[in-house]
């Protein structure tokens, strides 16, 4: 498994990021080219968006790349910064992740996810800001 760098991240991020205590993964990927992930993740093309803030007030549309049941790889603008917790809006399949920014390397982020929520579903009062953005999006 990949060691994550809790001291600080690369000199490219700028200083607000730096504030934001993202992490990066030390080592890119496995010599042998060989799948290290416990669950392997399904190449996708997909339309999310990325949530954080009181009530969600900042969103930020994102592609997700690859997705399995505990994370993803999002592709966004290199120069977005992002908090090191944030929810994931599956656009498609109406889905919310509470998520946790592993690594970032110039457009493209790593997640790793700790809880989901369906919200096609009721959802409690903590999750209707999520569910309207998504509701916005949806395709019809």
């Amino acid at each position: 498994m990949a060691e994550i760098d809790p001291i600080g991240p690369p000199a490219a991020f700028t200083s607000r990021q730096a504030s934001e205590r993202t992490l990066r993964v030390m080592d890119a990927g496995p010599p042998d080219g060989k799948e290290r992930r416990a669950k392997p993740r399904q190449r996708t093309l997909l339309r999310g968006r990325i949530c954080y803030g009181p009530r969600h007030v900042i969103s930020v549309d994102c592609g997700i790349r690859n997705l399995s049941e505990d994370g993803a790889q999002l592709r966004v603008p290199a120069n977005q910064v992002l908090p090191a917790s944030f929810t994931l809006l599956h656009i498609v399949q109406g889905l919310a992740f509470d998520a946790n920014l592993a690594w970032r390397r110039d457009d493209l982020a790593g997640v790793r996810f700790s809880a989901r929520h369906n919200l096609k579903d009721d959802v409690d009062s903590e999750l209707r800001s999520l569910r309207a953005i998504w509701m916005a999006l949806a395709p019809a």
